[in-house]
Parts: structure tokens; sequence; C-alpha cells
């Protein structure tokens, strides 16, 4: 029911649709009562596929490109076959419709004048760490997406990133009859039960902190320098944030720049 009439008519009127999976793009079609031959395009033979699409578009033909949930090309199968497109002056046609992460920032309450989509973090965890590190003192708010199996692990990187107080959202299942869209600070999402098991794919947003809130004051830079000289740089700066409520990153930073 999220598709407009403008959607369900460029598919009754192009020649072919290319679906990321056929069987769910089957299933919609033949809720619209539309039949048309679909070409499969998926994150596994998308490079091989696009040599048949070409000769497709090359014989004139009018092809719709949909995915399986949101929109093509924002972390979905998709970018490739556009950026041919423009490459061979083809002209394509945005039909506006849901967007998992546009969704769940507009009903999360975060700040939403700046922001930064970084899609899906990586799997592996110093990776996925390292990702995270990045954005620790941006003003910016974060936007990912995450699975549901790894999303508690993943917010506990989180927590140590960017500190209890950071405030987060976590948008589970959007549109859905299970949608479920919770804001917190990271320490109470954490310590929160949160019921069953988690299913479905999860888009998490991160508030950025205040231009403020990015530096150390005197005092926590003296607590740093005490805990120091009897702890390791990284056993001090997880002190320094368990005391203060503040990031680990922001105390590790400091002890980095002194060393």
């Amino acid at each position: 029911s999220d598709l407009s009439a403008r959607t369900c008519q460029t598919l009754e009127d192009v020649d072919l649709v290319v679906c990321e999976n056929k069987t769910k793009a089957w299933g919609l079609m033949r809720h619209l009562g539309i039949k048309k031959t679909l070409i499969s395009m998926n994150a596994g033979n998308e490079h091989r596929q696009l040599n048949l699409i070409q000769k497709y578009l090359s014989e004139s033909k009018q092809l719709a490109l949909i995915t399986d949930a949101g929109t093509p090309a924002i972390s979905d199968p998709g970018y490739q076959l556009v950026r041919l497109c423009h490459q061979k002056s083809i002209r394509v046609v945005p039909i506006p419709g849901p967007c998992a992460a546009i969704t769940a920032i507009s009903a999360s309450g975060i700040p939403s004048a700046e922001f930064v989509f970084v899609g899906f973090l990586p799997k592996a965890i110093h990776a996925r760490q390292q990702c995270l590190s990045h954005w620790h003192d941006s003003v910016k708010t974060i936007v990912f997406y995450e699975s549901a199996k790894r999303l508690m692990q993943t917010l506990s990187d989180c927590l140590d990133i960017f500190g209890p107080l950071a405030e987060v959202c976590v948008a589970r299942e959007l549109t859905k009859i299970h949608e479920s869209i919770q804001t917190s600070t990271l320490g109470e999402y954490l310590n929160r039960d949160v019921g069953g098991i988690i299913k479905g794919e999860c888009v998490v947003m991160i508030a950025g902190v205040h231009k403020d809130q990015s530096q150390l004051s005197s005092q926590e830079r003296h607590m740093f320098d005490v805990l120091r000289k009897e702890n390791s740089l990284s056993h001090a700066a997880h002190l320094c944030a368990l005391i203060s409520k503040r990031p680990r990153s922001l105390f590790y930073r400091y002890g980095q720049s002194n060393e």
C-alpha cells in the first residue's frame, strides 16, 4: 500500500522489469495484476547481467528497476546499472518511494538537519569499530543499517565509542506489522529488556555531539592525567569514561596526543 499510483503505472507501461529477486517480484506483480518479463539482478550477478540489460536498452526497450524493499541503489543493487545508463546517455527517471533511512529519520526525534548515511557497517568487529570511531566526535547524526542478529553487539561497540549518554534511535520492521521505533540513550537502550527474538533489518541513528561537548574540560584532562600514571592508555580512557559518562574515545584521543 506504500506504492504510488505513478509506480504502478510505470510498471504497467515498461517493457521489462529488472528485479532483485524474481520470486518476490512475481508476488508484487501478481498483486498488481501486471504481467511482465522479469530480469534478475542482485549483488551476486549485477556485473554479469549488465550486458543483457544493455542489449535491451540498445533496442529502445523501456525498463523498470525494482528491489525487494525500499529504494533501488540505496544499499541495494542498481548503482552499476544507473551508472551505465548515464555513461550511455540513456535517460534515468527516478520514481519516488519509501526509503528505510529517510523513513526512520523522520520518525526518530533525532536531530536531522545534518546527517551522514553509511549504509551497512562491516561485519568484522575491528573494521566495524574503526568505521564507528571515525564519527565519534562528529556533530552530524550518523545513520546506518544493521541486521537483527548483529544489532546488540554493534550497539555495544557504539556504547564504548560514543558513551552511554549518546542519543540513539533503533527502527525495526518499518511499514510492517511489527514496526518498532525506539529512541533513548545508548545506556538505556542496552539495559532494557528488548523482549523476544529481534527480527528483520534495522536502521540505527546516533545523534552527533554538540560542538561544546567534543572537547574535554580541564577537570577531565586532570582526571585522565592522574589515572594514566598507574594505568595503560586504554584502561585510563576506559576508567575516565565510566566516571564521567563521556565517550571513551575523547579520553583516548587526548591521551594519544600527549604520549
